[in-house]
């Protein structure tokens, strides 16, 4: 049983208005920004390690039609894309960014520009990703066929909704990333202990403020055993 339980993020703009606390504020979303990254991160991993099981485990695949398989690990590869390029080198939206390639070894920071290249090229904008080793990720055609005595164009494209290499590759990058974030998200929330330590002794009045924004884990979490997820 908890003693409490409090949502510093949702009592952040309270804490703003009041104009005295700027050093909690921002060591609030320090942590805030750091630990939806290395959230990003854990959720791309999930992702790939799920897309590995439907790809190699063939008492799960087979559970699935051809083309419904080929769907979700379309989806999944995507996600893992989307989700680590956001976590790391996406030019952050409502969050601070934690994430430098100088944290990356040479070989890693290579690596991690061709995933960034394969998210602008061919999943979050229009392109064919044909630089990759094994094919290019999307295969366009328009072609003019005569049908007895109709002439007909049609358009045919075929994508690779998965590679495999590229996507053992991103998980291995992933994982590494991973432990950074996780070591950055542990220094922040040390970061913030100490800032709300200080700000509550300066000001009784922060203490009384945190207990307005109590963490209602049942509605937030709608599931059994949500308490082992936090």
């Amino acid at each position: 049983m908890r003693d409490f339980c409090y949502d510093l993020a949702a009592a952040l703009p309270t804490l703003l208005a009041t104009g005295k606390h700027g050093k909690l504020a921002a060591a609030i979303k320090r942590a805030m920004s750091t630990a939806s990254g290395y959230q990003d991160l854990s959720d791309a991993r999930d992702a790939l390690l799920l897309l590995r099981r439907l790809t190699k485990e063939k008492d799960i695949s087979s559970r699935f039609a051809e083309d419904d398989l080929s769907m979700m690990t379309g989806a999944l590869f995507a996600q893992a894309v989307i989700l680590y390029t956001r976590a790391t080198d996406t030019k952050p939206i409502e969050r601070q960014k934690w994430f430098g390639r100088d944290k990356l070894s040479g070989e890693d920071r290579q690596f991690h520009q061709e995933v960034m290249s394969l998210r602008d090229h061919a999943l979050a904008h229009f392109g064919r990703a044909a630089e990759l080793t094994d094919g290019a990720l999307v295969k366009e055609a328009l072609v003019m066929e005569r049908d007895g005595n109709a002439v007909k164009i049609a358009f045919y494209s075929s994508r690779a909704q998965n590679r495999a290499a590229f996507a053992a590759s991103l998980l291995a990058l992933v994982e590494r990333v991973q432990r950074l974030a996780y070591d950055a998200t542990q220094a922040r929330y040390a970061d913030l202990g100490a800032a709300l330590a200080a700000a509550s002794k300066l000001d009784p009045a922060v203490p009384t403020l945190m207990r307005g924004f109590a963490f209602d884990g049942e509605g937030f979490f709608p599931t059994k055993g949500w308490q082992d997820r936090v």
